[in-house]
């Protein structure tokens, strides 16, 4: 199955939670569990195995914010549905992607 690589402005969101991850683990003596993160349909989904609540809530927190920032560049933005494509990107980020994607269509008379 292929997803979507995390852009820069959710590699931020992500960072700051596995911080937070392994600070809470540092006081509690425990050992921070392995995350998977990846894009798909537009949001940022984190698949950890784990029962401790606090974490939990790390993961749900760094998910909201996730749901509200551009997955490029990391300004506010909301999920949108662009011909099909649902994506969580500001409108700058938008008309780069769809200007690299004409880019790469366009034939030069010859």
């Amino acid at each position: 199955m292929s997803r979507d690589p995390i852009g820069k402005g959710w590699q931020v969101i992500l960072d700051e939670m596995n911080g937070r991850i392994r600070q809470h683990c540092a006081s509690t003596s425990s050992t921070a569990p392995k995350a998977t993160a990846v894009s798909k349909f537009g949001e940022l989904w984190i698949f950890c195995d784990t029962d401790d609540q606090v974490i939990r809530d790390l993961i749900t927190q760094a998910r909201k914010q996730a749901s509200r920032t551009c997955d490029d560049c990391g300004a506010p933005t909301t999920r949108q549905n662009r011909d099909g494509w649902i994506v969580t990107k500001c409108q700058a980020c938008i008309d780069a992607h769809l200007e690299k994607i004409w880019a790469s269509t366009r034939h030069s008379p010859t």
